[in-house]
């Protein structure tokens, strides 16, 4: 169990190292095959336009490429299923609203939309 002094001597020590420089700052790997950042609404929406400003700012420090591509429909259901298919490695993004959060953790439904009923 840790005590008193050694919690005390740890944050000392975070935040000195912190403050100081002893601790690199994290970077990404380069990515070598093209990026990829799905959006699930229409082009020329907020999220679009967003996203295009996040694919400049990614060009160069992150990937050499990055395309933004736009999967509308199901209210984003669709780019979350696509991405969640996708190949593990960094190179798909997904852009999504709050909405499109929510969703993603909330759909499919597990209880019906009534008031008082059980869950399923």
């Amino acid at each position: 169990m840790p005590t008193r002094r050694y919690v005390l001597a740890a944050g000392a020590a975070g935040i000195l190292s912190a403050t100081t420089g002893f601790v690199p700052p994290a970077r990404a790997q380069v990515v070598k095959k093209p990026v990829h950042v799905i959006v699930g609404f229409p082009a020329g929406g907020g999220t679009d336009i967003i996203a295009r400003i996040l694919a400049d700012r990614l060009r160069g420090s992150y990937a050499a490429t990055v395309l933004v591509e736009n999967k509308p429909g199901a209210a984003a259901r669709l780019s979350v299923e696509y991405v969640k298919n996708a190949e593990p490695d960094g190179s798909v993004i997904d852009m999504l609203s709050l909405m499109g959060l929510m969703l993603a953790e909330t759909w499919p439904p597990t209880r019906s939309c009534s008031a008082g009923a059980p869950p399923r």
